[in-house]
């Protein structure tokens, strides 16, 4: 946000997790005149006013608690996101292969978000293993059908004609 005459900035310094550091740059729209203090003046003034260093340590509770949830809200809407990302490829990927195999379903990203084990994503394992076992069983088929004509090719090259 927009700063006005007499806001401040950098209130975190009195934070001691670097983690929990706003990493905003602040920028000048214009002239600007700025009137700092450093972390070590802060702890000298701590020294020589108690009430000072009461009302310090309160506001740095305070706003590490805040920024320790902000934290974690973070975290945990990337982590949904995630999900929600991986359940909409898995939901095309198995629309797709539905699709191929002359299935007509319809199968929402929501319909995959990691929750406990329903009725859809039973249906979904059950027809992952399926089509696992029947390309496997495809694969062993060509194999087989491979082999046996190299027999027969070597069988037709040694017999007299």
């Amino acid at each position: 946000g927009i700063k006005k005459k007499g806001d401040i900035w950098g209130e975190d310094m009195i934070l001691d997790s670097d983690w929990l550091l706003d990493g905003a740059c602040p920028k000048a729209l214009t002239y600007v005149q700025v009137v700092f203090l450093t972390r070590e003046d802060l702890d000298q003034i701590c020294q020589l006013f108690p009430r000072t260093k009461r009302r310090v340590r309160r506001a740095r509770i305070r706003l590490a608690t805040w920024r320790g949830f902000v934290y974690a809200a973070t975290k945990e809407k990337a982590r949904r996101k995630r999900e929600a990302q991986m359940a909409a490829e898995a939901a095309e990927t198995l629309g797709k292969l539905m699709g191929a195999r002359g299935k007509q379903t319809t199968v929402a990203a929501g319909d995959l978000m990691p929750r406990q084990d329903t009725a859809l994503m039973k249906q979904v394992k059950h027809f992952i293993i399926h089509e696992v076992a029947s390309l496997v069983e495809e694969s062993v088929d060509r194999e087989l059908e491979a082999k046996l004509e190299m027999i027969h090719e070597a069988q037709d090259l040694q017999s007299p004609r």
